[in-house]
């Protein structure tokens, strides 16, 4: 990112609020299925919902994610990863 200020804040967000592996969207999910997921908005419902507390709501809103994409890594046809 070309602002400093966001990549810290991407930074503290994965540090402070690591992937759950149980959730049901995002990186988590696209591991387990391999099948990605695409979000072309991010409304706020959306960061709500998947918000675990205020701060971490926070963050996410000051990042200002319009859009995003979750893919897996793959490996001899197994997904070991994602790329957000």
């Amino acid at each position: 990112h070309t602002d400093p200020t966001q990549v810290e804040l991407a930074y503290r967000l994965r540090k402070q609020y690591p992937i759950n592996m149980k959730s049901t969207r995002g990186a988590s999910k696209v591991i387990v299925t391999g099948i990605p997921e695409y979000y072309p908005e991010i409304p706020d419902e959306l960061l709500k919902e998947t918000a675990i507390s205020e701060d971490h709501l926070e963050i996410m809103r000051k990042l200002r994610m319009v859009s995003a994409m979750v893919v897996p890594l793959v490996r001899e046809g197994r997904p070991f990863g994602a790329l957000t």
